[in-house]
């Protein structure tokens, strides 16, 4: 039933989603901010058909909690800054290997690859 909570978010935000987890919990404000993203979520989980793109409209308010946490590590010292950064290195890398699978993945690349190919040539 909670499918876009424990499967698809913590794909689409990587090392954000517990960030903003985070931010949730320990600020108000940041709370009141995402529930209507929360309320949305936990509404659409009700429904049989699940995708992603169904849900993508919640993520730049639960990508601001998580900002949040993190511009509290920042402050923290040059240990909390360092774990910032290796995340942040982290969501590039697991980003990059994603896109590289999708581009493998997507015939449609390719197939417009050709007349282009042709028209040049």
């Amino acid at each position: 039933m909670l499918w876009y909570f424990y499967s698809a978010l913590p794909r689409a935000m990587l090392l954000s989603f517990p960030l903003a987890i985070v931010g949730c919990l320990i600020e108000r404000r940041i709370l009141s901010f995402c529930s209507p993203s929360l309320i949305f979520l936990a509404l659409y989980s009700l429904l049989p058909h699940k995708e992603l793109r169904f849900v993508l409209y919640a993520v730049p308010l639960l990508n601001t909690a998580g900002a949040y946490t993190v511009s509290l590590l920042w402050k923290r010292g040059a240990l909390a800054k360092l774990a910032v950064l290796c995340g942040i290195c982290f969501n590039f890398l697991c980003c990059s290997v994603f896109l590289s699978a999708a581009y493998a993945n997507y015939p449609g690349g390719s197939a417009m690859l050709s007349p282009h190919r042709n028209r040049a040539g």
